[in-house]
């Protein structure tokens, strides 16, 4: 558990997740099968530049 969360620490750290603006609003209904599971949805990963912060969104 310790090593998957260093990691996901690490490219939280090192890249941006942003939702591209043509995409629109995110489709937060659940598909129904042998698990739950969100619809598929495209990200952009964007390298961090020194000096960048976290946004927050409220």
């Amino acid at each position: 558990r310790m090593e998957l969360f260093l990691i996901l620490v690490t490219v939280l750290r090192r890249f941006r997740l942003v939702w591209p603006e043509d995409a629109g609003e995110p489709d937060f209904k659940l598909t129904f099968g042998g698990t739950q599971s969100v619809k598929p949805y495209r990200l952009t990963v964007q390298l961090r530049t020194p000096g960048d912060t976290c946004k927050s969104v409220y």
